[in-house]
């Protein structure tokens, strides 16, 4: 019996499925649609419209509309005010047996609902929900039916929420929202809210997860509705909700908490607020500690006012200390009046260097410093048309900061912080406390008056006999800081290290006199930037370089984009090198190779070997442990990327002599150029190019120029002799490799084409003659190769006893030469001051070819 029951439920079942999969698309109730969409709308008092409608059985029955949309108050625009693709609703079965078609849940896909706010403070959903409290529901749990209907449980998933304050949309939304709504006693609705926050004109990720759960009791009038309401933020990144806010990643870091919590009702809420970032941090800055920061806020608000009053943060600090805020505020959108507190008291100052640390890049990770900060602060505007009053001071007591870059510890006396205006005061207003200053009345034809945090002079001892004076500001905006007085270098550049401020790492000694401002923007993360002028005297030791640099006097002058030393004059201990003249590099280098300098140096008086001296590192005294494979120290000078104009006015190249030089020269990654060499030399003129590689073992030096106008007996006082007289035109291409003298001359080579012009040779006649040769032209090539200077056949002199054809070799003093003229020649051997001359005679043939290539 009991197996024939259960075959009977089986059956009923089966015909139940089949019915739900079969009948509701055999049933048209489109025709239903319009009173469908007539009946939503008049339940929530919105004109609704349904682009298709559906019945559904299965799994519960119900109907499927799709293209719902509910339009708005057109007082708050004509874009719609939600609109959802699909809408499922599932009918209660209970109220359907009873002849009423009652709904048990609104589900809404992907619906779109856009708030709107209207210039008098109303928004567009309090009329409809004032309308849904009059309508009288039982609560959405009740079992048993009713004659009044039973509330919707009303849901929505992967929703979008758009803002727009009077006809202007807010790039503001939130998306992937799963809302719900629904009536948990006879007066209590509930909602649960879970979203994530968005801007429409960038891609947003971490803002993280914003949650929203509410009780309201209904109500006739939406502003006196008691609710209490738990929201929070969580797993929200710092950057992301800075680009939220102003649509810019302002480069900060750290996990966001938010946790909200309102009692009360709209025209009266109190607000508690507890807020933390957690592992603060600019975006560039790692370190192993983490900051934290947090406070706790409560205040009361009004709706009717838009007024924060009773606000009461506090934000307590290590040892005991405290940042508090009190007041309050009217209207949050444009702050028509605001009476507000700020007090620091007791706020360590290593609380502070601790939160620098990890928001200004290049501070040195165990800065810490010992001190406390007092101040207290008043912010007060009483009605929309007054005039702003901001007040206050504050006060450091004894500070000291420590670091392994302060050596010794820096001591300062306590600061003093006066609150004042960026505009001048009015003569009535000098009279004043210096820490209390009244704003100017507005002026609509002026720019608006901003206020700063101004620090009062303090001096700085910086190792000189009188101190650095040092005063400045902080801005809402940017900051600006003044530094003047004498200060020991090593000193100043501890400090500046200390400041995060980007300087030099140099291994000097010396004074500067300083006159400077540093100023920046807090937009941007800009690193501080020094502008203005020092002058100083130092002492400078570099890499590579034998001797360290001494400069008697430069002046500096820091611009935005560079820093400029001219009136340098500065000279190598213990040597002859002296230079003056200008150098400008650029500030923004990271290193010293990506920095392009310029200079414009000159010298008295230079010689290659002092040069040598300094920067040749295998003639510089070398120490002990050099022996066991230590190479020498890599110059500053296998670095530097310069270019510039050297002006020498004598330069002496071992024993040639040079004077009125001049070249443009350009020195990167180890390499040298000199080009337009300009030179007076042997009474002639020097013009040409030379280059200088040292980025191999032995550095290789090549270059090509001409000479014109040489008077040979000055040429040939470089060999101590007079053989020769005449002025000679030349010009050459040569090439050595090497460090030292005898490296160079064995590996040189050189190819030299020259016409010399009414020469005479003074040891050598011919015929018998003691009248020295003389010419009006000898020309020709010459070639340097393994230490022998070879005398191309093709050379040729023009004498007065006829036109001879040169060759031959000369290997230091020794010469080999021969001289042909027709039939007939000399044999020349021996020194050039003791030649040996012999009479050589040649075939008719050789004559003829002889005489065919001195007539060519």
């Amino acid at each position: 019996m009991a197996i024939r029951h259960r075959g009977r439920f089986a059956l009923a079942a089966i015909a139940v499925i089949l019915l739900g999969i079969f009948v509701p698309p055999l049933v048209n109730i489109s025709r239903y649609r319009g009173r469908i969409a007539t009946s939503i709308g008049n339940a929530i008092g919105r004109r609704t419209t349904i682009g298709s409608v559906s019945l559904r059985l299965l799994p519960q029955p119900g109907f499927d509309l799709g293209n719902v949309t509910v339009e708005d108050d057109p007082a708050f625009g004509a874009e719609p005010m939600l609109h959802a693709d699909a809408v499922t609703a599932n009918l209660r079965l209970t109220s359907l047996w009873r002849g009423h078609l009652e709904i048990a849940k609104l589900s809404l896909q992907y619906p779109s609902l856009n708030l709107v706010r209207a210039q008098d403070g109303r928004w567009n959903v309090e009329t409809l929900l004032e309308h849904a409290s009059r309508i009288p529901t039982a609560p959405t749990s009740k079992t048993r039916p009713e004659s009044r209907p039973r509330f919707p449980y009303i849901e929505a998933d992967s929703g979008r929420i758009n803002f727009k304050i009077g006809q202007e949309k807010k790039v503001y939304s939130l998306a992937d929202a799963d809302f719900s709504l629904w009536l948990a006693s006879e007066t209590e609705v509930r909602t649960h809210l879970a979203a994530r926050m968005v801007r429409t004109d960038s891609y947003l990720s971490d803002t993280g997860t914003l949650k929203l759960d509410g009780r309201f009791q209904r109500a006739w009038n939406l502003r006196e509705t008691p609710l209490a309401v738990t929201a929070s933020l969580d797993n929200a990144q710092l950057g992301q909700l800075t680009k939220l806010v102003d649509g810019l990643d302002s480069g900060w870091r750290g996990g966001v908490a938010l946790n909200v919590v309102l009692n009360g009702t709209p025209s009266n809420l109190k607000i508690s607020a507890q807020a933390s970032i957690d592992d603060f941090r600019r975006y560039d800055i790692t370190s192993t500690d983490h900051v934290r920061l947090n406070a706790h806020c409560a205040a009361n608000f009004s709706s009717r006012s838009e007024q924060l009053s009773d606000i009461n943060c506090q934000s307590p600090t290590s040892a005991g200390g405290v940042i508090s805020l009190r007041g309050n505020l009217d209207g949050l959108t444009n702050s028509r009046a605001y009476d507000l507190n700020l007090a620091l008291a007791k706020v360590p100052v290593q609380q502070i260097i601790f939160l620098a640390r990890h928001a200004k890049k290049g501070v040195p990770d165990d800065l810490g410093a010992t001190g406390d900060f007092n101040g207290s602060f008043s912010f007060r505007k009483p009605d929309q048309t007054s005039s702003a009053v901001w007040l206050g001071d504050g006060t450091t007591s004894d500070l000291v900061l420590r670091s392994s870059v302060l050596t010794p510890q820096l001591s300062l006396k306590p600061l003093q912080f006066a609150l004042q205006s960026s505009l001048p005061p009015r003569p009535a207003d000098h009279a004043r406390n210096r820490s209390s200053v009244q704003v100017r009345p507005p002026d609509k034809s002026k720019q608006p008056s901003h206020y700063r945090l101004v620090v009062l002079p303090f001096q700085i001892p910086a190792g000189a006999a009188t101190p650095v004076t040092m005063s400045g500001w902080f801005g809402l905006d940017d900051y600006n800081f003044s530094l003047t007085g004498d200060s020991d270098i090593p000193r100043l550049l501890q400090i500046a290290q200390v400041a995060g401020i980007r300087a030099p790492q140099l291994n000097a000694d010396g004074s500067a006199k300083l006159d400077l401002s540093v100023a920046g923007k807090w937009a941007g993360l800009e690193s501080p930037k020094p502008i203005g002028a020092i002058q100083v005297r130092v002492k400078v030791r570099m890499k590579g370089v034998a001797a360290p640099l001494q400069v008697a006097s430069a002046n500096l002058a820091l611009g935005d984009d560079a820093l400029t030393a001219t009136n340098i004059a500065a000279s190598f201990t213990d040597t002859h090198v002296a230079l003056a003249g200008m150098v400008r590099m650029p500030r923004q280098c990271d290193s010293i190779p990506a920095c392009p300098i310029q200079f414009d140096l000159r010298s008295d008086q230079l010689s290659t070997d002092d040069l040598n001296r300094l920067l040749n590192p295998r003639v510089a005294r070398r120490p002990w442990y050099a022996i066991l494979g230590r190479g020498p120290e890599p110059s500053i000078f296998g670095t530097l990327n310069a270019t510039g104009h050297l002006a020498i006015a004598r330069l002496t190249i071992k024993a040639l002599p040079a004077s009125h030089v001049a070249a443009d020269v350009h020195l990167e990654a180890g390499k040298l150029a000199f080009s337009n060499i300009q030179a007076d030399i042997w009474g002639g003129k020097h013009h040409g190019e030379w280059t200088a590689d040292f980025t191999h073992d032995q550095p290789v030096y090549s270059g090509s120029g001409t000479l014109d106008a040489v008077a040979m007996p000055a040429l040939l006082s470089l060999v101590k002799d007079t053989w020769g007289t005449g002025t000679i035109r030349a010009n050459y291409s040569a090439s050595a490799t090497g460090f030292t003298e005898s490296d160079l001359f064995a590996s040189a080579a050189a190819n030299i084409g020259f016409d010399w012009q009414k020469g005479t040779l003074r040891y050598l006649s011919f015929n018998g003659s003691n009248a020295p040769l003389s010419f009006t032209r000898f020309a020709g090539t010459l070639n340097f190769h393994d230490g022998k200077l070879v005398l191309t056949p093709e050379s040729k002199m023009t004498a007065s006893s006829g036109i001879y054809q040169v060759s031959g070799t000369a290997s230091g003093r020794q010469i080999d030469l021969t001289f042909r003229n027709g039939k007939h020649g000399y044999s020349v051997t021996g020194t050039v001051s003791r030649p040996k001359v012999a009479v050589t005679t040649v075939s008719e043939t050789q004559a003829l070819l002889q005489d065919k290539r001195a007539r060519e």
